[in-house]
């Protein structure tokens, strides 16, 4: 299928969608996976513009859950001969829970190859990547993980380490290749922390970005992190995102919260108990 089957976005009308979140789009502990949440919003601008998406940033703002109906609304703020630009926000129940803002278009001059891709073994010479947690039935049951650089879950073992992991993604169920495949690999940037510090963190985004280059026939996106700052709890990444063959397909950054994860606890995302801050998104 493709990536508007898999996400379930139904169109109602000029700029107008809704999604109601299935398993698909979800974390083990059955909240919106924000990955999938700017994946939603970078489908909605591509079909209402009907032009290829550039670059989008997403804010998360609060939460949905398993079974929750999102609208989302898309509007133009200007159209130009070769660029759009819109934004798209998406609530539940009267409750903004992201918005996003993107460019969209296209042209004529390229001059691909301009970054060398990464020296790593291809996704099947490299181990599985192993999660302690339960996943159920969820996207991460769906998501095949294979670890290129750094360490798995298996390897958390309290010490510092790099700076940098990589790690090679595949969704069976989606064929083609896509910006808003490229948006639910794009959250991974957020997991690096845990290869910095050598133990399990609590985390949640409070933005996503995606640039796209191109979107060639790839079977694997490999998204290679690097960790550039982890102060007073809040972590900076960024990551390129390239294809089988070794062509770039695009790159993200992320904000994240961070903190240790207490000892026999389960941070929210993935099934334990919800906290929420004073503006009353999850904590």
């Amino acid at each position: 299928m493709d990536a508007a089957s898999y996400l379930g976005l139904e169109r109602l009308g000029e700029g107008r969608f809704d999604v109601r979140l299935g398993p698909q789009l979800v974390t083990p502990g059955d909240f919106l996976y924000g990955g999938c949440g700017l994946s939603l919003c970078v489908e909605a601008l591509e079909q209402a513009t009907g032009a290829p998406l550039r670059w989008a940033s997403c804010q998360f703002v609060s939460y949905a859950e398993l079974g929750d109906r999102l609208e989302l609304e898309v509007t133009i703020a200007a159209a130009g001969r070769r660029v759009t630009q819109a934004r798209v926000t998406a609530s539940c129940d009267g409750r903004e829970v992201f918005a996003a803002m993107g460019a969209l278009g296209e042209g004529s001059f390229s001059t691909p190859g301009l970054l060398a891709p990464p020296d790593v073994p291809a996704p099947l010479d490299c181990a599985p990547r192993r999660s302690d947690a339960e996943l159920g039935d969820s996207l991460f049951s769906r998501l095949e993980s294979r670890q290129a650089v750094g360490r798995g879950w298996d390897g958390l073992d309290g010490s510092p380490g790099g700076t940098r992991i990589a790690t090679w993604l595949r969704l069976p169920e989606i064929t083609t290749s896509s910006a808003a495949v490229l948006a639910i690999f794009s959250d991974h940037v957020a997991g690096g922390i845990t290869q910095v510090t050598g133990q399990q963190m609590t985390s949640r985004s409070l933005d996503n970005t995606l640039r796209t280059c191109a979107h060639p026939p790839t079977e694997w996106v490999l998204v290679d992190v690097g960790i550039e700052a982890c102060v007073d709890g809040f972590v900076q990444g960024q990551a390129h995102l390239w294809s089988e063959d070794g062509r770039l397909l695009g790159t993200a950054s992320q904000t994240q919260t961070a903190r240790p994860r207490p000892e026999g606890d389960l941070p929210p995302m993935w099934g334990g108990r919800r906290t929420t801050t004073e503006d009353g998104s999850p904590g």
